[in-house]
């Protein structure tokens, strides 16, 4: 699963960890600053990366996360750019 356009938000980890209750198959999540657009057709566009994300939003979701003991088998990722 990947999250699009993150900048660290509280209701951004409230989802990821709800899902995480219920979810019975799942390899990893991507929490990626660039938003990306659908444009219709299978048609992605790149959008641009929140300062957010770099300003401490990163690290506001990974502190979230450690405090929720999450299943060994899924592994996070917090994209730099």
């Amino acid at each position: 699963m990947e999250l699009h356009g993150c900048v660290g938000q509280m209701f951004e980890t409230e989802l990821v960890i709800h899902l995480l209750k219920k979810v019975t198959s799942l390899e990893r999540i991507t929490f990626d600053p660039r938003a990306r657009i659908y444009l219709g057709d299978g048609k992605w566009m790149d959008g641009f990366d929140d300062p957010c994300w770099f300003l401490g939003g990163r690290n506001l979701i990974q502190e979230d996360l450690r405090r929720w003991d999450s299943p060994t088998y899924i592994s996070l990722a917090l994209m730099f750019n």
